[in-house]
């Protein structure tokens, strides 16, 4: 199996490093659905996703973000021993910056 840290992204995937336990201060979630928010480290980052137009969109995601993604809005994949997940820059939830109050 190779690792997956060699493999370039395609489109808008995101290849996330899962946090566990991380703490960020109060995260607000609703009962109404059960996909419990998770974080994780950004390892890399595909160039976008391709436009009708022909242009691309790129992610406003950068690789070493610790970002906030959807429970169920992941593909996991073990390599190496070690898990990762393959998330769209679309459930992407959030990005965390450390600052403020």
């Amino acid at each position: 199996m190779t690792n997956l840290l060699n493999h370039q992204m395609l489109e808008d995937q995101i290849l996330v490093l899962p946090i566990d336990g991380l703490e960020t201060g109060p995260v607000i979630s609703t009962r109404q659905y059960e996909d419990k928010p998770c974080w994780g480290i950004v390892l890399k980052v595909g160039r976008g996703r391709l436009l009708e137009n022909g242009m691309i969109a790129a992610p406003c995601i950068d690789e070493g973000d610790v970002v906030c993604y959807g429970e169920y809005a992941t593909t996991k994949v073990r390599s190496m021993g070690v898990d990762y997940f393959f998330v769209l820059a679309d459930d992407i939830k959030s990005k965390y910056t450390g600052s403020g109050g």
